[in-house]
């Protein structure tokens, strides 16, 4: 269409141009023939039969090629717009052999009409005259078109009255007297007194026909009502806009279908070749259901209907045999196509049009290159957007997603993008998505476009794999650096009951009374026992974190848990010694995975006994309530400033001396608690100096032994 623009006019003024020397050439001969046959006029005055053969040759051709074409077109608007929107195709047959026959029926019948006018005319009237009575006719089209691309005020009764007044003026004044009536006396008198001759009477009455016209339409259209149809086709036209293209649902969801809905207004066969040739000029797969792709193959149909049955039949049987969902307002619009649309008009764009695409572009890129997954999804969960990170996230190329429906997309993601869509929630904080080999964890946001609960929704991904990866890692290392720190009370509680072991043995060897045998036997799985429980509260403690990150929620008795993360903290000997107090109730059971409780429990009761001098104490208590427990944890050390509370949370901030803490302390206890679905506070001081003292306050799920789930 673009190279028609200046192709299509530079050749018909190259056709035209010869005109002017044969024009030339015949008022110079004066001959005595009609203008029309110039050419054979200036081959005979030349006594060249070449020059008359070419002539007339030529003659011929321009003649039969203008029935040819004119029949053809008028063939094509006649069945599209006169004979089937009244003759419904017979479906028992070929519509495409109905067809054909239809359109040579129509082309004997205007060959036939306009041999008849030839005859009618007597031959009186030359091709110049007849062309301008038909130019005359067609001119008075000429106000309505341009009114209504530029005027908001025109309107269909306007267009009507200018028409009826410009065509019957022209049908007196130049149509009928062709066929031998005479012309209306008014009208010579009118033209003789207006321009002081009737004989240039073709250039009267088209200036007559058409002033006559304007000032009907202008008038009428001024007097009268425009309907609200009217008011917004002309404003949309008067704006220079194009209508975008609009993202409703349709009421078939696979390309198969289309053959199965046409197939009552078409025909089987005619139905299921139309479908393939569209899905062939589209590079469609008969498989495709994603509902962009569909509402194109629906547009392509019917583009393809409207060459073969006229643009009306083809707009009635597509409304009628794939329509869209009702009550479906069609409001939003379709982003994707419009984008593909804008795409290929690119290069067409000039000055403010061209910086608004560098604008969108420069945007769009923007979104297509962050560090962080997005996507779009609209109200009937077609996603719109598909940046370059969720490809890499997801391993989902966009092009196999874009325009479908998010339930289609593969497994996990449309599940897991689904489930968070649906929630109330607008963020989703560590995400598991298990996949066949490996696992991510993601952060999820999302938003409303429009502010309201049905419009488009805007998904980001923050893919923390590696975060999650490292903090288990460095969890693993800080409880490594514990234990550490445990050796040298790890050999002296051993040594102890190995010690006695020992002692017990030499004794045994030598002891003869079956009774005593028996009682330092007793002793000695005494010893061993103590010796197992510290191995094993150590082995705990050191795997602890070391898998693959799962969180196991089950029932833990939480005096126990505290007992235990005391007993571990009593094994270093270089520790200061302070009084641990675990005032817990016995029977208080809370919903947590006991191991990384535990680490819990020797960080925070290990800060709070680093914060106190040689005589502090360290109290753990309990409240209950119905479903959740608050476990807090007192101690009457130095307390933490004001300014660095909101600090003592963060990864590897620590108020210690250096090389004494690593700061992750605290930032661990925060991040397994979020795990476990708890939560922590902190209030300091809660005392007057000079040991003001803090408070850690764990707030943990309660529950009974009897239930356990994944996370």
């Amino acid at each position: 269409l673009r190279t028609a623009t200046w192709a299509l006019p530079l050749y018909l003024l190259l056709l035209a141009l010869p005109v002017l020397p044969i024009a030339w050439a015949g008022i110079k001969l004066g001959h005595d023939l009609p203008m029309d046959y110039t050419g054979l006029a200036v081959g005979l005055s030349l006594h060249s039969v070449y020059v008359s053969g070419a002539a007339f040759v030529a003659g011929l051709s321009a003649a039969s090629a203008a029935i040819i074409v004119i029949t053809l077109a008028l063939s094509n608007m006649c069945v599209n717009h006169l004979v089937l929107p009244l003759r419904p195709l017979q479906l028992d047959g070929s519509i495409y052999t109905q067809l054909r026959w239809i359109r040579r029926g129509l082309i004997a019948i205007l060959i036939l009409a306009a041999y008849m006018f030839f005859i009618a005319l007597h031959g009186s009237q030359g091709l110049m005259q007849l062309a301008l009575v038909a130019f005359t006719g067609v001119l008075q089209f000429l106000p309505g078109i341009i009114a209504t691309l530029y005027w908001p005020r025109a309107n269909r009764i306007g267009l009507l009255a200018g028409l009826s007044g410009g065509l019957t003026i022209w049908l007196l004044s130049l149509l009928l007297p062709l066929l031998g009536a005479p012309h209306p006396e008014l009208l010579s008198g009118l033209y003789r007194s207006l321009w002081g001759t009737s004989e240039m009477l073709w250039g009267s009455a088209t200036l007559a026909s058409l002033g006559v016209n304007t000032a009907l339409f202008v008038l009428v259209s001024l007097v009268t009502r425009t309907s609200d149809e009217e008011q917004i086709a002309a404003e949309v036209c008067s704006m220079d806009d194009i209508a975008r293209p609009t993202r409703r649902t349709l009421t078939v969801y696979s390309a198969r279908d289309f053959a199965t809905r046409l197939a009552p207004a078409l025909g089987e066969s005619t139905a299921e070749e139309e479908v393939d040739r569209a899905l062939d000029q589209l590079q469609f797969s008969r498989e495709e259901n994603r509902p962009y792709a569909l509402r194109r193959l629906r547009g392509r149909i019917e583009a393809n209907l409207s060459g073969l049955l006229g643009p009306a039949v083809a707009y009635e049987i597509i409304e009628g045999c794939i329509p869209f969902m009702p009550g479906d307002s069609g409001k939003t619009e379709d982003i994707y196509l419009i984008e593909r649309n804008i795409d290929r008009a690119q290069p067409r764009f000039t000055g403010l049009a061209a910086d608004l695409d560098n604008l969108r572009r420069h945007h769009r890129e923007t979104l297509d290159k962050l560090p962080i997954g997005a996507c779009t999804v609209g109200a009937d969960g077609e996603l719109l957007m598909w940046n370059l990170s969720m490809e890499q996230i997801t391993g989902v190329a966009r092009n196999d997603v874009l325009g479908s429906l998010l339930d289609t997309i593969p497994a996990p993601w449309s599940a897991t993008l689904r489930t968070f869509l649906e929630s109330s929630e607008e963020s989703s904080l560590k995400t598991e998505v298990v996949m066949d080999a490996t696992s991510r964890w993601i952060n999820l946001h999302k938003t409303l476009m429009d502010g309201s609960g049905d419009g488009d929704s805007v998904i980001l991904v923050e893919d923390v794999t590696d975060l999650e990866m490292l903090e288990e890692e460095l969890l693993h290392n800080e409880r490594l650096a514990s234990i550490g720190r445990l050796a040298a009370g790890v050999a002296h509680e051993i040594g102890n009951p190995v010690t006695g072991i020992a002692c017990l043995a030499q004794n045994l060897e030598y002891e003869e009374d079956e009774g005593e045998i028996r009682h330092m036997a007793q002793d000695i799985l005494k010893q061993t026992g103590r010796v197992t429980r510290i191995v094993e509260s150590l082995m705990n403690f050191s795997h602890t974190g070391s898998g693959n990150g799962d969180t196991t929620l089950a029932p833990a008795n939480l005096a126990d848990c505290v007992d235990e993360a005391i007993h571990l903290l009593t094994l270093d000997r270089g520790a200061r010694p302070v009084k641990f107090a675990n005032d817990c109730d016995r029977e208080l059971v809370v919903l947590a995975d006991s191991q990384r409780l535990l680490q819990v429990f020797v960080n925070v009761l290990g800060n709070a006994r680093d914060a106190c001098d040689e005589y502090g104490e360290v109290t753990i208590t309990a409240r209950a309530s119905d479903d959740e427990v608050n476990i807090d944890v007192e101690d009457n050390g130095c307390g933490i400033p004001p300014d660095e509370q909101g600090r003592v949370f963060e990864p590897f901030f620590t108020t210690k001396d250096p090389g004494e803490g690593t700061g992750l302390g605290l930032a661990l206890v925060f991040s397994i608690m979020d795990d476990m679905n708890g939560r922590v506070q902190l209030v300091s001081p809660i005392a007057e100096p000079p040991n003001p003292g803090t408070r850690v306050s764990l707030l943990l799920p309660r529950t009974s032994y009897g239930t356990a789930f994944q996370v």
